[in-house]
């Protein structure tokens, strides 16, 4: 290589050929090409470098991606258990509210009802994958646990209001239909629950009920909620009404004038069973009433709560 001038030259010799060629380049051309080359190199090596960058980067945003789906998947999973917790708790406060009525106690409202309502999520989804953003897996993990923890108490508070509305349902029926107050309004009681001389034969027997004295055709009232058995007339009773209250409880009405419900009625404490009379075996216009508790007869004055006893 020789240099002359501007020029860079270069003989090129072949052993098969007697002559030599001189080839000849401007020193431009040459530092041109070197400059070309370095700077070739250097962006293919950045090109190279912000590739492999851009892949990393497309293959964490994919694993970002299945990471946000996955989470996506597992909030909207939540959000359903969230709904049945707060079906679980409007049920408990609807049975609260059912106990609070049974009990009496009206003016007063459970903790749930006072709050407003609602257990206070967030609605949307996106706002929750903000709150949880950076940790999704572990905190939804979390989550899921504490929801399923709530979940199952919340099953067994549903378990014992059930049982509560149950046995106050019960005591309310048995109050209800427990005999208490005065079949006849007005009258007096003629003859207790005690043995007596019988006023036809004179002898010395047990009288199994109360003996209420009053004008004839006085209406008489059942003394609780039952259904009626009998309604019609027999023997020494005469028109007769028996009721049927549950829990054991039996009363009856006898010596009725007329009877104004059929056996298979149901009826409420204070209704009209008839009128009072003298049908039957009887000395006088009177009411026979009897209280039996699996069919044995009992005091009927213990269970007169009304103050007409």
């Amino acid at each position: 290589m020789g240099a002359g001038g501007e020029y860079y030259s270069i003989i090129v010799t072949a052993d098969w050929e007697r002559r030599s060629r001189l080839l000849s380049f401007p020193r431009w051309a040459i530092r041109a090409s070197v400059i070309g080359g370095v700077v070739a190199a250097v962006a293919f090596c950045l090109l190279a470098g912000g590739y492999a960058s851009v892949r990393s980067e497309v293959r964490e945003l994919e694993r970002q991606r299945d990471r946000d789906k996955e989470v996506a998947q597992r909030m909207q999973g939540l959000v359903r258990q969230i709904d049945t917790i707060q079906m679980k708790l409007d049920e408990i406060a609807g049975m609260r509210g059912q106990i609070t009525q049974m009990l009496g106690l009206h003016g007063q409202r459970s903790a749930a009802g006072a709050s407003g309502g609602g257990i206070g999520v967030v609605g949307q989804e996106s706002d929750l994958m903000r709150v949880f953003r950076g940790k999704e897996r572990e905190l939804v993990g979390t989550l899921a646990t504490d929801l399923g923890s709530i979940d199952h108490e919340l099953e067994g508070e549903i378990g014992v209001h059930r049982g509560l509305q149950d046995l106050l349902r019960e005591r309310t029926l048995l109050l209800e239909s427990i005999p208490s107050i005065r079949p006849v309004t007005g009258g007096y009681i003629s003859s207790g629950f005690s043995r007596r001389r019988d006023p036809i034969t004179g002898s010395i027997r047990m009288h199994k009920g109360l003996d209420i004295a009053s004008s004839e055709r006085v209406p008489v009232a059942a003394t609780g909620e039952g259904v009626v058995v009998f309604a019609g007339f027999d023997g020494g009773f005469g028109n007769m009404v028996a009721i049927d209250h549950g829990f054991g409880f039996v009363t009856r009405y006898a010596h009725l004038a007329r009877i104004s419900v059929s056996a298979g009625d149901p009826v409420q404490r204070g209704q009209e069973l008839g009128l009072l009379g003298n049908t039957g075996r009887s000395t006088g216009p009177h009411l026979h009433y009897e209280v039996l508790l699996e069919g044995i007869p009992i005091d009927p004055s213990i269970f007169i709560l009304d103050g007409n006893g």
